[in-house]
């Protein structure tokens, strides 16, 4: 009628290091004989925990992705501040025009690319823009209006138009990415619900151990500590483990998601690894306090009953 007796506890990988085992202290050595012992546990918390952490790290991973378009397009590989066009059908000295009006309005590094030179031979460009010119504008922005009214006076020029302008565009079109961000933080606070729950499991597992704590003398304090520095180890390996695993389902994700005609970032910004990690244990110290009243609540007599 007795229930079945606890497996009989064995040495784990720690004791066998004796240099670190013996400079832990005595409540460090049961917590990780604890975590150790509860295999199903420690399995279950890590893996709930880096998925958590994993799908924030995508989210913010995201964002990064696709706001350093921006950077890299306008910053790294576009080296001009504007562009003007010239209208169709016009022949070189018009293009010469064009080219002293930018000089005269102070722009420079000035390029021409010449339509007709980037198509296959007989492929008809007479319908097409006759070519380009790129330029770094001047300084200031009366001398960029100034310049921008003497193009467009001109009947060879068909469009002008000033990076720094489109740039300005992009946060507009790009504040939706903010949303999907916000979306995939509060679907990763199901890490929240999966911590609860693994520690009132826990908890209620454990109640005539935690309740024979008290009645050797151990504190709340301590029996908080006791119960919660296994919980915060766990946190501490699952979100570790989560950011790898976030960073392989972020390049996933990146890469399935992209098109031919844009490339997305392939960095994610430390200060993202930063953010996925702290709302991890964030959620974490949210579960120790709303469970510290459950611990306190454990009556002592509880030891003393018979397990029948």
């Amino acid at each position: 009628m007795t229930p079945k007796a606890p497996k009989a506890g064995r040495r784990i990988l720690l004791e066998h290091i004796g240099p670190l085992w013996r400079r832990m202290s005595f409540s460090w050595k049961v917590s990780a004989r604890n975590i150790l012992r509860y295999k199903r546990r420690f399995l279950m918390t890590v893996i709930g925990v880096s998925g958590c952490t994993a799908l924030m790290l995508v989210g913010f991973g995201l964002h990064d992705a696709i706001w350093d378009i921006i950077d890299v397009q306008f910053g790294q590989i576009q080296r001009y501040d504007m562009t003007v066009s010239i209208a169709r059908g016009l022949d070189d000295a018009s293009a010469g025009r064009v080219r002293r009006t930018l000089v005269d309005g102070g722009a420079k590094h000035l390029t021409r690319v010449d339509a007709r030179a980037m198509l296959a031979k007989g492929s008809g460009s007479d319908d097409l823009a006759y070519g380009t010119w790129y330029a770094t504008a001047p300084a200031g922005q009366e001398a960029c209006d100034r310049l921008a009214d003497a193009l467009r006076a001109d009947r060879a020029v068909a469009t002008v138009g000033y990076v720094q302008t489109t740039v300005g565009t992009y946060p507009t079109m790009l504040s939706a990415i903010d949303v999907i961000v916000v979306v995939l933080i509060v679907a990763a606070a199901l890490a929240f619900i999966v911590l609860y729950d693994l520690t009132t499991i826990d908890i209620g597992e454990r109640i005539r151990e935690i309740a024979t704590l008290k009645v050797l003398g151990f504190r709340r304090g301590e029996v908080d500590a006791y119960v919660f520095r296994e919980v915060a180890v766990l946190v501490l390996v699952g979100a570790l483990a989560g950011l790898g695993l976030g960073t392989w389902l972020e390049g996933f994700v990146i890469t399935t998601v992209e098109v031919d005609v844009v490339m997305f970032g392939r960095t994610i910004h430390a200060a993202s690894y930063l953010w996925a990690f702290l709302l991890a244990g964030l959620f974490a110290a949210v579960v120790m306090l709303a469970m510290r009243p459950r611990l306190a609540a454990i009556d002592m007599v509880e030891s003393l009953k018979s397990v029948d």
